[in-house]
């Protein structure tokens, strides 16, 4: 963004009356900063104001985030859980948490295994928030697990394809390859990071939502195979005519588009 995520003003500018349905960041941490030689409490300072936007401007914010072994000390601060509690304060509880195995020798900066018994930095922890329950209907037999942690219905199975269910959906840990560092940034993730989370939130459509073309708007099963279905030109949602799961036959309308 262009300006300041610690200062309400420059996020308010930026939104502009708006609301996100979902943000996927990383704050800084363990890159030069100052906060490794001082202590811990300027990295509250600078990453608290950013919690608090964060929750005040978008539905579900997912945060990548690794621990803090650069503490001068033998001692790890313990940054992912600094920040569940940062979230819990503005109302926002996780709803799912990843361990991001890294893949490729860009692990992360300083041998702390040599001088301690910290492990080698080849992992972070990529968890998503939000201060509200997804209500869509679900199989209650099948996927009750993937409510339990933040106690409300959370439809997550249906917005993958059986292959991406099968390679990460429902794995507890991503294994992703890291991006060198370079003069754009000490420490990028890379772009598959956000849009697994992206993929995993992504809205079915419904009735008055406008779509564009080339859109997937259904995905029907047959024979035990997925054919996705895209919209052919924009428009909106004027009638969806077959409810998830129900068979369909040849010819049958099941959606309209004006």
């Amino acid at each position: 963004m262009c300006g300041d995520s610690t200062k309400d003003e420059d996020i308010e500018k930026l939104m502009d009356g708006c609301r996100a349905q979902m943000a996927v960041t990383s704050p800084p941490y363990g890159v030069g900063k100052e906060y490794e030689k001082t202590g811990i409490e300027p990295w509250f300072e600078t990453v608290r104001p950013v919690i608090k936007n964060l929750c005040r401007y978008a539905d579900i914010v997912c945060w990548n985030l690794g621990d803090l072994y650069a503490t001068g000390s033998q001692f790890i601060e313990p940054t992912s859980v600094y920040s569940v509690n940062m979230f819990l304060d503005s109302g926002y509880r996780p709803i799912w948490i990843r361990i991001w195995k890294k893949q490729g020798q860009n692990f992360g900066v300083g041998p702390y295994h040599l001088v301690s018994n910290k492990p080698v930095q080849q992992y972070e922890y990529i968890s998503a928030f939000s201060n509200k329950g997804e209500t869509e209907e679900y199989n209650d037999q099948e996927y009750v697990w993937l409510s339990a942690f933040a106690g409300h219905s959370y439809k997550f199975v249906k917005r993958l394809t059986k292959e991406e269910r099968k390679k990460w959906g429902y794995a507890g840990i991503w294994e992703m390859t890291t991006v060198r560092a370079n003069k754009e940034h000490p420490a990028m993730f890379p772009v598959e990071l956000p849009w697994r989370c992206i993929k995993m939130h992504s809205i079915k459509v419904k009735v008055g939502q406008a779509v564009k073309a080339g859109e997937l708007i259904l995905t029907l099963e047959a024979m035990k195979m997925e054919n996705e279905i895209f919209c052919g030109g924009a428009g909106t949602i004027k009638e969806i005519r077959v409810n998830e799961g129900a068979a369909v036959n040849p010819g049958d309308v099941l959606v309209v588009i004006g």
